[in-house]
């Protein structure tokens, strides 16, 4: 007997990447890329059903191949609340270095379904792509919109994208966070929303022409803005016949690109950049009489074994000023040196590996002082804002005791660094 199965998901949210000179820079810096959906074909079922429309081809139009992530990061993480010091066991001497924080790993909901399958024939499923993919967008602007007096669900948005467009995206949506916290943003919605597939790529990926109007209402008024943009999204099989969607690339206005897209650019380019990150990254560790480290800062700027690394003696430093045994740290003289660049690193920024070298001065209740100055260096990742310019965050560093990168010594008991973790 013929069984006709059409499900269509439509789920509302709420609001809402040696020896004395360190080695080349190890496949294994930072987490494996996960491997493209395989759930289909385990179900003798195929990544790309019977279509049921005809794509336009688009001419001339720049979209990226389908390419594996070197890096397979997720920056920058959604923030965190606010991080609590651990301290150091007391008079130890060495720490053992923690484990990277895992990758984030895409988990789309189970949602916008449209197929017709019939299981007596044994025939490939039938899929409605242009209705699951507007279902799709509906609840993509749904979970990025703020009802008054709400919050955004910056979860379950994040569970929508992946790969360069959450590396793109999910900074500018916890920039409305922050300006709603603020008060500086009071609702945020979207309407008149349409979507048209410009081309078909195979393996479920389409380039989606999608139109919608944002209105933002603020304390002095409201404003609309009118925009019609293009992303690639992806379907995925969650297992047997389910299925949901997900956004992974998206052409930004505002740089006539792709944001996966290389960019190539020359150390000397990238020099004032890196200098620059390095004076915010050094201010974020710097306190002065009566205040605090900025933890919360520092788990910003940085990422994977870094971040695992430099942590837990910089939280131990939190507590010595928390219990005012440490007055004040200071950073000085600090100069810096980008040794090497690779712009293809991932498809959504590039690595440099930089020599910096700062006087850390540390003042004690007591009234006693050290200074230590040391060279370090670091690997940095550069990711995209929404103007193209870039951002960067510290992911690797040349521990001098192991005479290794942190990145391969994860596990490794090491001294206790004194004014060398960063």
């Amino acid at each position: 007997m013929r069984r006709l199965l059409k499900i269509c998901w439509f789920m509302l949210v709420l609001a809402a990447c040696a020896g004395d000179q360190p080695t080349a820079a190890p496949t294994n810096i930072f987490p494996e890329p996960k491997a493209s959906p395989t759930e289909a074909q385990a179900q003798n079922l195929p990544t790309r059903a019977i279509a049921t429309l005809q794509p336009t081809a688009v001419a001339n139009l720049d979209v990226p191949t389908r390419t594996p992530l070197v890096l397979g990061d997720k920056l920058p993480p959604t923030p965190t609340a606010s991080i609590e010091p651990t301290a150091l066991p007391a008079g130890a001497e060495t720490f053992v270095i923690p484990e990277a924080e895992p990758e984030f790993q895409i988990s789309p909901p189970q949602l916008c379904q449209d197929m017709v399958y019939d299981e007596a024939s044994g025939n490939p499923p039938i899929i409605n792509y242009a209705s699951e993919i507007q279902c799709f967008f509906e609840a993509f602007y749904q979970a990025r919109t703020l009802e008054r007096g709400g919050t955004f669900d910056v979860n379950y948005a994040r569970r929508l994208v992946d790969g360069a467009y959450a590396d793109y995206t999910i900074p500018l949506l916890n920039r409305d966070v922050e300006k709603a916290e603020k008060g500086e943003l009071l609702e945020v919605r979207y309407s008149n929303i349409s979507t048209k597939i410009l081309e078909d790529q195979g393996d479920e990926r389409f380039i989606v022409e999608v139109t919608r109007t944002r209105t933002n209402v603020t304390p002095t008024g409201s404003d609309e803005n009118t925009a019609t943009l293009k992303f690639r999204a992806v379907r995925t099989w969650l297992g047997g016949l389910m299925s949901g969607w997900y956004v992974d690339n998206f052409f930004n206005p505002s740089t006539n690109n792709w944001v996966s897209a290389t960019v190539n650019l020359t150390i000397a380019q990238v020099q004032p950049e890196v200098e620059a990150f390095f004076t915010t990254f050094y201010a974020a560790r710097s306190v002065q009489a009566g205040g605090r480290i900025d933890l919360q800062k520092t788990v910003d700027l940085t990422n994977f074994a870094y971040r695992a690394y430099t942590l837990p003696p910089l939280q131990n430093q939190a507590i010595q000023v928390e219990n005012g045994t440490i007055s004040a740290i200071n950073y000085s003289d600090i100069t810096v040196e980008v040794l090497d660049y690779d712009s293809n690193a991932s498809q959504h920024g590039g690595l440099a590996t930089a020599k910096v070298t700062r006087t850390q001065t540390i003042n004690y209740a007591n009234g006693k002082t050290d200074s230590f100055t040391v060279t370090n260096q670091f690997r940095v990742h550069r990711h995209f804002d929404d103007r193209g310019a870039g951002t960067w965050y510290a992911v690797d560093f040349f521990q001098p005791d192991a005479q290794q990168w942190v990145s391969t010594i994860a596990g490794q008991e090491v001294p206790i660094p004194q004014g060398s973790h960063g």
